[in-house]
C-alpha cells in the first residue's frame, strides 16, 4: 500500500475537534494550519452544519495534511454527497479554490463549496455569518 499526502481545506465539521474530523481523519493528520479564504459562510440551521458559497468575505478555516493510502478523499466525497459526474446534484462540489494559511503565503487547495443549484438544497434555512468562523457562530449560539 502507497502512502500519499493530501491537503484539503475544511471549515466546518472536518475541522479538528468536530465530529467528522473524528470520525474520518483523526490519526491520519500530518499538519493543521489556520487558513482563510474568500467566500459567504453560512449555518444551514435544519442540517446542523455550514455552507461556503462564492463572496468576499474572509472565511475561516484550516489547511489539513492527511496521509491516505486515497481512500480518505473518496469518504469524503461521499460524506459531502459529492460525485464529480453529476454535479448539480451534488451537495456541495468540490473545487480548487485560493487560501491563505497564517504564514501568508497562497495556495489552491480543494475544499466543498456549497451547491446553489442543487434542487434538494432548496429548502435549507441558510443563516448568514458575516465574521465567516463556523467555530465561532457555534460558541456564540450555544
Amino acid at each position: 500500500m502507497v502512502i500519499i499526502e493530501e491537503r484539503i481545506f475544511v471549515y466546518g465539521t472536518l475541522m479538528k475537534g468536530f465530529k467528522n474530523y473524528i470520525k474520518y481523519l483523526e490519526g491520519k493528520v500530518v499538519s493543521i494550519e489556520g487558513a482563510k479564504t474568500k467566500g459567504r459562510l453560512y449555518h444551514i440551521k435544519n442540517k446542523g452544519y455550514p455552507a461556503l458559497c462564492g463572496g468576499e468575505d474572509d472565511v475561516y478555516g484550516e489547511l489539513i495534511t492527511i496521509n491516505t493510502d486515497g481512500n480518505i478523499i473518496k469518504q469524503l466525497d461521499v460524506l459531502e454527497s459529492y460525485n464529480e459526474k453529476q454535479e448539480i446534484l451534488n451537495e456541495y462540489n468540490r473545487y480548487p479554490i485560493e487560501i491563505s494559511v497564517s504564514h501568508n503565503n497562497n495556495l489552491v487547495m480543494d475544499a466543498y463549496i456549497y451547491n446553489l443549484e442543487c434542487l434538494a438544497n432548496e429548502k435549507d434555512e441558510l443563516i448568514y455569518i458575516p465574521y465567516g468562523d463556523w467555530r465561532r457562530y457555534l460558541k456564540l449560539i450555544n
